[in-house]
């Protein structure tokens, strides 16, 4: 049966109502707000989307979308009424909102904790499905190692947001539980495609859920259609090999950098530099975007996180793994990079405060 806990309060779907009115925690009134309009049969949510098809956007689902997506999860991972999960995501995104409406509709039980690098540092309880970002994970593994047992209770963890870096994927190798990395987006209510990360039964491509039909656009970008999407075809902006359900992405369309009028895939450099960070330890964060240049239009940049004493190196190393027009022209130290709402590196302002 559906239950809410947070802070040291439980709450069955009759009382969350009242609940609104005592519990001032800003995440926790949005989780509130959304369980109080799931129960009262509410038709339509509107949510914010990350960008993942275009500029960022405020979008409509329907209740089915929802329920739908909620099916596919389910089935995946064989959820029961007689399960728990965790929501340590803001329920003000899809990633959040949809562990709500999985516990809701599913019956499961759903604790509630603010959202932080380190959800589980004051948890002791185990849960049979939990939903992280990469941060979170790799935080949790590191800082807390201790706190692994919990996480090898699980039936299924599934990570999102943000890309998986091969650091964090050696690490996860110490977690019994199944781990798999999600694809999806707030248009495909949730994921769509599960990767899994760990054990023998790893995979180096995604698979998509049963009922999901894919292909690729005349940019060979992924287009899905399925119940969540309302049976349209979705665009995203992700060049992807696929092979009937299966699929590698190879990087964003929006992520190509046209210098001198070669095209570069910025995610191939980048796997490259993180393959160079992982051998010599290093732990910042970095990403490759272009420059204005005045003679090739567009110049490949690294952008690194924090203090970087080793560009000498990584460049000598650069230019023998990757074509010339793709080695970056410049490597730029950034005290701090600019964060999304969600958390992920903001690439735009980044630069822009460059200026």
């Amino acid at each position: 049966m559906f239950k809410i806990h947070f802070d040291t309060k439980a709450l069955n779907k009759e009382d969350l109502l009242s609940a609104l009115f005592f519990d001032t925690s800003p995440e926790n009134q949005l989780a509130l707000t959304f369980c109080n309009e799931w129960f009262s049969n509410q038709p339509f949510f509107n949510i914010p989307t990350s960008g993942s098809t275009g500029t960022p956007k405020t979008i409509s689902i329907t209740r089915n979308q929802i329920k739908e997506s909620v099916q596919l999860t389910k089935q995946a991972f064989n959820l029961t009424d007689n399960d728990t999960c965790l929501l340590n995501l803001s329920a003000k995104h899809i990633a959040g909102k949809m562990m709500l409406a999985r516990a809701m509709d599913i019956g499961m039980e759903i604790t509630l904790t603010t959202p932080t690098s380190n959800p589980l540092r004051n948890i002791t309880t185990s849960f049979d499905f939990y939903a992280f970002v990469p941060l979170q994970i790799q935080t949790i593994i590191t800082q807390t190692p201790e706190k692994i047992e919990q996480l090898n209770k699980a039936k299924a963890i599934i990570i999102g947001g943000a890309k998986v870096s091969l650091e964090l994927e050696e690490l996860l190798q110490q977690i019994k539980a199944p781990i798999y990395a999600t694809y999806g987006m707030t248009e495909t209510v949730s994921h769509i495609a599960l990767k899994r990360l760990n054990s023998a039964l790893k995979t180096p491509f995604y698979e998509a859920l049963p009922s999901i039909e894919l292909a690729v656009d005349n940019r060979n970008c992924l287009k899905i259609k399925a119940s969540v999407t309302n049976n349209e075809w979705i665009s995203t902006n992700d060049i992807v090999n696929l092979e009937d359900d299966h699929f590698d992405i190879l990087g964003r369309i929006d992520n190509i950098i046209n210098t001198g009028g070669l095209k570069v895939q910025a995610e191939k450099i980048e796997q490259v530099v993180e393959l160079f960070f992982k051998k010599n330890k290093l732990s910042n964060r970095f990403f490759i975007a272009p420059l204005p240049h005045s003679q090739f239009g567009e110049q490949v940049t690294l952008f690194v996180e924090g203090e970087f004493e080793m560009k000498p190196i990584l460049l000598t190393e650069l230019v023998h793994q990757l074509e010339k027009h793709e080695v970056p022209k410049e490597v730029i130290s950034i005290p701090l990079f600019e964060e999304t709402e969600s958390g992920k590196v903001d690439k735009r302002s980044t630069i822009a405060n460059l200026q």
